[in-house]
């Protein structure tokens, strides 16, 4: 069986960008909406309404990465009042010292569904 180098090429790239993902899974926020983000998870998967509500969390974004960052954030074992308690669109409340520790403590949860959907997407 002879395996072609495009193939071989595409592989070792997976194999690459699986270990560079995975690998900075619960370093520093890197990004701006980060935070931003895992909130809008926690807070569309936690409290009781529907996506249509304008007062959700970052209402003017589509749900769908907020819902797979969400979706390993609460896995966490993490007090997420404090998250839930935020106003919508309170984006100075993110600085607060409780919503603050519940993002550290739940971030490398939720960078795990992002990084494991972003590799099922190359493969």
């Amino acid at each position: 069986m002879k395996i072609k180098f495009s193939t071989l090429a595409l592989l070792a790239m997976i194999a690459l960008a699986t270990i560079f993902r995975f690998y900075s899974l619960n370093e520093p926020m890197v990004w701006v909406d980060e935070p931003i983000y895992i909130v809008g998870g926690i807070k569309l998967l936690l409290q009781d309404r529907s996506y249509y509500d304008p007062n959700l969390w970052n209402f003017e974004h589509p749900p769908l990465a907020k819902y797979l960052i969400g979706l390993t954030a609460v896995a966490a074992p993490v007090n997420f009042d404090a998250i839930k308690q935020l106003p919508p669109n309170f984006y100075t409340g993110l600085g607060s010292p409780n919503v603050a520790e519940a993002m550290d403590n739940s971030l490398f949860f939720s960078r795990f569904s992002p990084a494991f959907f972003g590799v099922m997407l190359v493969a």
